[in-house]
């Protein structure tokens, strides 16, 4: 009787742990995309531009052009309370032949822009619009996420040439739960007493089969 009670305890405890977990756990989700840029030129010879979010197009990528890899994490799940890291960055392709880069002269004064369109429910910490200079080996942009209501946000990120109107807009969502009105450090207080409660259990079980 009594090791059916302890196996019993110690099989709830175990489904509370997975079910808390599941409710609670934070993921986000990778983000791999392109920024090309093509510098073009108008009959004032004057440089205007144009740039794609990628893959890139094969007879696009053969002009001359500055050609961006990204690599970054958007949040995809969450649980009211946690911290969460949005980030992208960006890495010049060093593989291309020289003849298909743009001069220092064409590319100065120019700047990469990612935007964070509106994330509901969530304390966004960083400026909303980031610019760093195209010609920079490394650029890296992040904004920092409290997450403080339980929904389903959609938010998007804006990316073009700092001084063009258009760009390329890529969307993702969010969900956030809460397990009752629970925040996160109560939740991580009943998994430690959880796993306490558990390994007693566990415990109590093994001394009651070596003296049965």
């Amino acid at each position: 009787m009594l090791d059916f009670v302890l196996i019993s305890a110690i099989l709830g405890l175990f489904a509370l742990r997975i079910w808390l977990f599941n409710k609670s756990r934070y993921e986000d989700q990778d983000v791999q995309t392109t920024f090309f840029y093509i510098p073009r030129y108008n009959p004032d010879h004057k440089p205007i531009s144009m740039e794609i979010i990628a893959p890139a197009v094969d007879d696009l990528v053969k002009m001359p052009g500055v050609n961006l890899l990204a690599r970054g994490k958007v949040p995809h799940r969450a649980h009211v309370g946690d911290k969460g890291i949005l980030y992208l960055n960006y890495f010049l392709d060093e593989t291309r032949p020289k003849e298909l880069q743009p001069s220092a002269a064409d590319l100065d004064g120019k700047f990469l822009s990612v935007e964070l369109m509106p994330l509901q429910g969530c304390k966004v910490k960083g400026a909303m619009v980031q610019q760093q200079p195209i010609t920079q080996k490394k650029l890296h942009f992040a904004w920092e996420c409290l997450f403080q209501e339980a929904g389903k946000f959609p938010f998007s990120l804006l990316v073009k040439e700092a001084s063009q109107l258009i760009g390329s807009r890529s969307e993702f969502s969010v969900e956030v739960s809460q397990v009752g009105n629970l925040t996160r450090r109560e939740i991580s207080i009943i998994e430690l007493l959880n796993g306490i409660a558990i390994f007693v259990l566990i415990f109590a079980e093994l001394i009651h089969y070596m003296n049965w």
